[in-house]
C-alpha cells in the first residue's frame, strides 16, 4: 500500500464485508496507513478521490492499473498462469506488473503508474482495456475495470478461501501512462472524412 499511495493527496477508501454487510470508510494516506488490514475481507481503492465519496466522478488521481484473474474459472491452476504469463506475456503484450497478488480464489496484476489527474480518464480506460482483451484467457474480469474498484488487501484474509492475501512477485519500476500507451497499445490510425 505505501508504494501505491504513499505519494497521494487524495481520500482513499477502504472497504469491508462481513456478517452485517457492505461497509466503508474514507481516509487520507497519513490515516490509512496506522489502520490494521489483517482482518477478513478488507479492500482499498487504489485511485484516489477528492472528497470522501468513492464515485467516479470524484477520481482525483490515478495511481495504478489492474486487471482481476478469475483463474479458477479457466480450469488452470496457479502456477500454470504464472508461468504462462511470465513466459509469454510479461514485457511482450502487456508490461511486467509491479505486483503479483493472491487473493484466494484467484489473483490480480497491478502496475503502478506516476499520478495522473481524473483528465487522463479515457487514456487510462483504453490502457485498462488493452490490458482486459489481452488477459482475457486467463478469466481477466470485465466488471473489474473501473477506476473506483477496491481490491483485496494484501495481509488481509479472504473469508472465502479462508487463505491470507499474499504478494507472490514484485517489480520496482513505476510506469507513465503515456509509455505503456506508446510501448504496448496498437498505433491508432488517423480518422479520415468519407467524401
Amino acid at each position: 500500500m505505501d508504494n501505491i499511495h504513499s505519494r497521494s493527496k487524495g481520500w482513499i477508501t477502504r472497504s469491508v464485508i462481513d456478517k452485517k454487510g457492505y461497509s466503508q470508510w474514507h481516509y487520507k494516506y497519513a490515516e490509512l496507513k496506522d489502520l490494521d488490514m489483517s482482518d477478513e475481507n478488507i479492500y482499498i481503492t487504489l485511485n484516489t478521490f477528492y472528497k470522501p465519496c468513492r464515485r467516479l466522478e470524484n477520481i482525483k488521481e490515478l495511481n495504478t492499473l489492474f486487471i482481476d484473474l478469475d483463474y479458477y474459472k479457466t480450469y488452470k491452476t496457479k502456477d500454470q498462469v504464472l508461468m504462462d504469463l511470465e513466459k509469454n506475456y510479461f514485457n511482450q503484450s502487456i508490461p511486467i506488473p509491479n505486483y503479483v497478488i493472491d487473493s484466494g480464489r484467484g489473483m490480480y496484476l497491478i502496475w503502478l503508474i506516476n499520478a495522473v489527474p481524473s483528465q487522463a480518464l479515457p487514456l487510462w480506460k483504453a490502457v485498462q482495456d488493452y490490458l482486459y482483451k489481452q488477459l482475457k484467457c486467463f478469466g481477466a474480469d470485465r466488471q473489474a475495470l473501473d477506476a473506483t474498484r477496491i481490491l483485496r488487501v494484501p495481509g488481509s484474509i479472504n473469508s472465502k478461501s479462508k487463505t491470507v492475501v499474499n504478494i507472490l512477485d514484485e517489480y520496482e519500476y513505476v510506469y507513465d501512462l503515456r509509455e505503456i500507451q506508446n510501448g504496448f497499445l496498437p498505433e491508432l490510425k488517423p480518422y479520415e472524412k468519407k467524401k
